[in-house]
């Protein structure tokens, strides 16, 4: 089993060291167990290739991941 078909969707805003909760996907019983999920973020290691790519990525997809906090 991945990572991707236990967790559908990450909730929006998960971050690192977060723990996420999968209800019923533990343990089996009556009722089955929940799951506990400890989220590490992975980073790709830099590299002068790494940020002409992610400066690329920066001009070509607009994304500003603060826009929720209305800076």
């Amino acid at each position: 089993m991945t990572a991707r078909s236990m967790i559908p969707d990450l909730p929006t805003g998960a971050r690192a060291g977060q723990k996420l909760r999968l209800r019923g996907r533990g343990l089996p019983g009556q009722p089955p167990g929940d799951q506990f999920v400890l989220l590490k973020i992975v980073l790709p290691p830099d590299s002068p290739a790494a940020r002409q790519l992610f400066e690329q990525m920066k001009r070509e997809v607009p994304f500003d991941p603060r826009a929720e906090f209305g800076q």
